[in-house]
């Protein structure tokens, strides 16, 4: 699986002592290590659930998602490698619902779901190093939820409820306090964590039906999709209702970017979507009323300048 959004902190986190004792290697893909992977996954959820429902102060939470999520990424990792995949038997052409590794990300980024609530309960005291927490948590957010949907799309499942939904709502987090500084540059491409660049790309990754399946993703779009982002421009809707062809983001709902049909004068709360011309080549997408992104134009809803 491509894992342009999770940062160096994920990669080097200390891993947990449970049955596996180090990273699962790229030709172990066969049947038994299929079984013995998939055999640890009720210990796993089990872990995650205990963990989610302890009654722990937020530093002493982190600690415990810094130690647990390096291993258990390295499974999902895994996970996503092995061709057997589909012989889950809650996974069916015909039937089709998230893979085990999308089922593990969920629990996982549940659990920050929950730690992000508990450390802004203590914001208005809050210090240096629950700041630092706070941030480390949100990356992670989004690094999980973009991962999942990113997934989702290349391998063609599913995505658990509400992986959406929640990835507006952490951005909409995000601009209800006027971005956040997470100690990354700005919208330059290979420089850093950027929320907003990030963001969009998933958004653009959605409006691509020649990428439904297409695993994994090849390098050479990958990077043209953060261009692309880059280039692309969240809008507020006053001024566009009743225009037609519009490509919308209803942040109130559990779904990607999608046209908007007319009437568009129905009150709605999110964004319009303006990518450049060439995504929408690539993407095959023909609309009228067009209204290009300016390349030369200030395209953040978070306002301009490095973070």
């Amino acid at each position: 699986m491509s894992r342009p959004f999770l940062d160096s902190e994920t990669q080097t986190a200390e891993p947990y002592s449970q049955p596996w004792t180090g990273p699962v290697s790229e030709d172990l893909v066969d049947a038994q290590t299929g079984q013995w992977l998939h055999s640890q996954l009720p210990l796993l959820h089990r872990l995650l659930d205990q963990l989610d429902d302890e009654d722990l102060p937020p530093q002493q939470r982190v600690r415990a998602l810094r130690i647990l999520q390096g291993s258990l990424l390295e499974t999902v990792q895994s996970l996503s490698r092995l061709d057997g995949l589909e012989a889950d038997p809650k996974v069916s052409p015909l039937t089709p619902s998230p893979t085990p590794a999308q089922r593990l990300l969920d629990r996982l980024s549940r659990n920050l779901d929950h730690l992000l609530l508990a450390l802004d309960r203590r914001r208005f005291g809050a210090g240096p190093l629950d700041n630092a927490d706070r941030r480390w948590t949100i990356r992670q957010l989004f690094g999980l939820l973009g991962e999942q949907i990113e997934h989702g799309i290349l391998y063609a499942r599913p995505l658990p409820p509400r992986t959406w939904l929640r990835l507006h709502d952490l951005f909409a987090y995000l601009m209800a306090r006027g971005g956040l500084m997470l100690g990354t540059g700005g919208s330059v491409l290979g420089r850093g964590f950027d929320p907003e660049t990030f963001y969009k790309r998933l958004l653009l990754l959605g409006l691509c039906p020649r990428l439904v399946g297409a695993r994994p993703l090849d390098e050479d779009v990958s990077n043209q999709l953060m261009r692309w982002a880059i280039e692309s421009r969240l809008e507020e809707p006053a001024g566009r209702l009743g225009e037609y062809g519009l490509i919308v983001v209803e942040t109130s709902r559990d779904a990607p970017a999608q046209f908007r049909e007319p009437p568009q004068d129905d009150p709605w709360r999110g964004w319009v979507l303006e990518p450049p011309a060439e995504f929408l080549a690539f993407a095959g997408i023909r609309r009228p009323a067009l209204s290009l992104a300016d390349l030369g134009a200030d395209t953040r809803a978070l306002g301009g300048g490095n973070r």
